[in-house]
C-alpha cells in the first residue's frame, strides 16, 4: 500500500474498486454543517451570521477559500486554470491537452465551467 496516491492511502477502507483509465473525476458529498435547516441554523449563529447575510457572511468566506487553494494547486501544478462555457466540449479540450503533454498521472486541466440549461416556453 506504500505506492498508493495519498487520497487512494486516506480512503482505502471506503474503496470498492478502482479503475485502470477515466479522463475526470467527480466527487460527491455533502457539507454536513449545512445538509439541514436546523443544523444550517445552528452553523450560521455560531459564525455569528444572521441568514441575511448568508452570501457575503458566510458562503463568500467559503468560496474564496476554495478558490485560493484551487489556484494555488494550479500554480504548484504549473497548469491552467481555464473558464469554458457550456458550448465548449470539455473532453475534446482535455483530449488535445492529454496529447500535447503525454499519458502519464496527475491533474491535466482545472476547469471552471457553468453549465447553465435554459428553458423556454
Amino acid at each position: 500500500m506504500e505506492d498508493l496516491p495519498e487520497l487512494q492511502k486516506r480512503y482505502e477502507k471506503n474503496i470498492q474498486g478502482q479503475l485502470s483509465c477515466f479522463d475526470r473525476i467527480i466527487l460527491y458529498g455533502t457539507f454536513g454543517n449545512i445538509a439541514y435547516p436546523d443544523v444550517m441554523a445552528w452553523q450560521l449563529k455560531q459564525a455569528d451570521c444572521k441568514l441575511i447575510n448568508y452570501t457575503k457572511g458566510f458562503a463568500n468566506k467559503l468560496r474564496l477559500q476554495i478558490r485560493g487553494h484551487v489556484k494555488d494547486l494550479a500554480a504548484r501544478e504549473g497548469i491552467a486554470i481555464e473558464h469554458v462555457n457550456m458550448q465548449k466540449r470539455k473532453e475534446a479540450l482535455i483530449d488535445r491537452l492529454i496529447k500535447r503533454r503525454g499519458e502519464h498521472t496527475g491533474i491535466v486541466h482545472i476547469i471552471i465551467a457553468m453549465d447553465v440549461a435554459v428553458a423556454s416556453r
